[in-house]
């Protein structure tokens, strides 16, 4: 998914109103970018996981328009394993 504010450290309402509305039409995971900066990922009430970003892999830390106070040099990766037509949550580790 393709949503959020850019530096935003938390995601706004439209993007949550997608993460439930693919929810709500059997979505299995959403992987979620474009805040550039790592957002919050949890289980929804129909057991979707949902990523909203996961920070950024290839944006230059000197770009004029980075704000660092939101830790824009991080990323999340999460690593899926597939069981039975079912996505699982294997791990996840920080990027630097």
């Amino acid at each position: 998914m393709h949503s959020g504010g850019q530096f935003h450290p938390e995601p706004g309402k439209f993007s949550q109103f997608m993460m439930d509305f693919m929810d709500d039409n059997g979505v299995d995971a959403v992987i979620g970018n474009h805040p550039h900066v790592v957002q919050r990922a949890e289980i929804l009430k129909n057991d979707m996981f949902g990523a909203y970003c996961l920070g950024n892999f290839s944006i230059s830390p000197s770009s004029v328009y980075v704000i660092d106070k939101d830790l824009p040099e991080y990323s999340i990766l999460y690593i899926f394993i597939l069981v039975q037509k079912v996505i699982k949550l294997k791990r996840y580790h920080f990027q630097y």
